[in-house]
């Protein structure tokens, strides 16, 4: 079922539509992370991609893009401080994603 379309045309402007490859590696992102850790929202994403975000206020975010080839692409308010990046996911959430995760929760 690789590269197959979950959603398509679901936001009325053309957005491409999430793949398998794409929710499947969220749920796999999804269940690495450690027990305890807070809720994500999940979304869409106008690229094809799923959006996960973390945060309990508008200066304490983390919003993580999850690519069908495996790539998390990043960007966190930690207050005045920002940062944002990319780290490949194999099997195990990267440090950066777990630290930003326990920064902003």
């Amino acid at each position: 079922m690789s590269g197959k379309n979950v959603l398509g045309g679901w936001d009325g402007y053309n957005a491409l539509p999430v793949t398998w490859d794409s929710l499947s590696l969220t749920e796999r992102l999804l269940r690495a992370l450690p027990l305890g850790s807070c809720r994500a929202s999940i979304g869409a994403e106008a690229d094809g991609q799923i959006t996960l975000e973390w945060g309990r206020t508008a200066q304490r975010r983390l919003s993580v893009s999850v690519s069908p080839d495996g790539d998390l692409h990043y960007a966190a308010l930690l207050g005045a401080e920002k940062t944002c990046g990319t780290v490949p996911f194999v099997d195990e959430v990267p440090d950066t994603i777990r630290n930003l995760i326990r920064k902003v929760c």
